[in-house]
């Protein structure tokens, strides 16, 4: 029993951590060295989770337990995240999107008249002409 709340525990981090390194990539980007910083951190501590699992396995065998009755030793991998040129991946990994992005239609800005930049330049008002 001990051995299948371990491996729920590990899976539960490795989920944790996708979301983290996820946020990562999205305020640091890919190529930074904070994400990669924080995949190394990971590497370690997954390393701690799998030792420790093989470890919990062994001394539930050896008092005659069965260490993970249905479950495998090790969770899945993680999912690779999306990269920025496979956009079509991403409308997956936020659900807190309402709806799609709507934006306005241009406006022709019309360019002031000579004189009204030159009024402008002096800091005189202008009036319009009627």
């Amino acid at each position: 029993m001990s051995c299948n709340l371990l491996r729920q525990d590990w899976e539960t981090a490795r989920q944790e951590f996708s979301k983290h390194l996820a946020r990562t990539e999205a305020h640091f980007g890919v190529m930074s060295r904070t994400y990669k910083l924080t995949q190394e951190k990971w590497n370690s501590i997954d390393a701690e989770w799998k030792r420790n699992s093989e470890k919990a396995a062994r001394m539930a065998a050896e008092s005659g337990a069965t260490p993970y009755p249905i479950i495998p030793i090790e969770p899945a991998p993680l999912p690779l995240l999306p990269t920025i040129d496979d956009s079509r991946l991403l409308s997956g990994y936020d659900m807190n999107i309402v709806g799609p992005m709507e934006q306005l239609k241009p406006q022709i800005q019309q360019k002031p008249s000579k004189r009204a930049a030159l009024m402008k330049l002096l800091g005189l008002q202008v009036s319009p002409k009627v």
